[in-house]
């Protein structure tokens, strides 16, 4: 009887997954290369890159949160001067610091690296960081986090 009652309290999580859009309409006309993770039980943040069209110089990198139930409005998170943004990577780590990775370049043959951190859920960001020479970060998937919280 106790597993038939930890069973049925357990039911509300096991809710089927909803496809929903993130936003009715946009400052831009295309966008690409979403990525998302949770950030507290129920909460989302997400993020792409946007503008004209994939390679222009007015793409930029775009977020937005889900709370409640809601998405919030696509905010700019990322926009270097003159130079399309690509491939957003989002990963939060274990002292809930919301890491965004992005590339920038005119194509991903020179590509450079960029990255930001919040430790507010994404409300606000740090100031943006240039990766070392080389060095790109996470292209399209989340890094792994080892054990002993090494990335």
């Amino acid at each position: 009887m106790k597993a038939l009652a930890l069973f049925l309290a357990a039911l509300p999580l096991l809710a089927a997954p909803k496809a929903e859009f993130i936003y009715d309409s946009a400052p831009f006309p295309s966008c690409h290369a979403s990525t998302i993770v949770e950030i507290a039980p129920g909460e989302l943040y997400a993020a792409w890159f946007g503008g004209s069209d994939e390679g222009e110089k007015d793409v930029a990198i775009w977020g937005a949160r889900r709370k409640d139930g809601k998405w919030s409005a696509p905010v700019e998170l990322v926009r270097e001067a003159n130079i399309p943004t690509w491939n957003p990577v989002l990963f939060f780590t274990r002292d809930k610091t919301l890491w965004l990775y992005y590339k920038f370049g005119p194509s991903p043959q020179t590509w450079t690296g960029g990255r930001l951190s919040s430790k507010d859920g994404g409300k606000t960001w740090s100031a943006r960081e240039h990766l070392p020479a080389g060095v790109l970060g996470p292209i399209r998937n989340k890094p792994l986090l080892l054990d002993d919280g090494t990335i």
